[in-house]
């Protein structure tokens, strides 16, 4: 089967059209670009005599807008350190109310002392078991060894 070759020829009429619809978009964008430089350098022209006349008073108005803005901001974090802080009291003040109110569901406080070996683990009936060594009721105990109570 031999190759055919597809002509992308347009007629005349058609690149002619294709032409002027470009042209009437293109032309507009370009006067409006025209006018926006234009525009933007009279605006440039007329502010530099005024910014360099007024240059003294705009120095220390942008100091004290930078100045009002970083007070705000550390209002701002005191705010949240001060909110955070009655939280973690309400917070307290409840759990002490609640044990306050039913003192048979307080455990008892069972200190765990580190010795170097390692992680420990709390099992259900309130054992302090380490790697080799048990902490219960008071006693730590390694192997079948009694070290002492605490």
């Amino acid at each position: 089967m031999p190759l055919r070759r597809i002509n992308f020829q347009t007629p005349g009429s058609s690149m002619l059209l294709a032409t002027m619809a470009s042209v009437a978009i293109v032309f507009p964008l370009l006067g409006m670009m025209g006018f926006s430089l234009f525009a933007s350098l009279t605006i440039l022209l007329l502010a530099s005599p005024l910014s360099l006349l007024f240059s003294p008073v705009l120095l220390p108005a942008a100091i004290v807008l930078a100045g009002a803005v970083v007070a705000f901001s550390f209002a701002a974090l005191l705010a949240v350190a001060g909110l955070s802080a009655f939280a973690w009291i309400y917070r307290s003040f409840k759990k002490r109310l609640s044990s306050a109110r039913s003192p048979s569901s307080e455990k008892p406080q069972i200190k765990v002392h580190d010795f170097g070996k390692g992680p420990s683990m709390v099992t259900e009936s309130g054992e302090v078991k380490g790697p080799s060594a048990t902490f219960v009721n008071g006693e730590l105990q390694t192997g079948k060894v009694k070290l002492g109570s605490f």
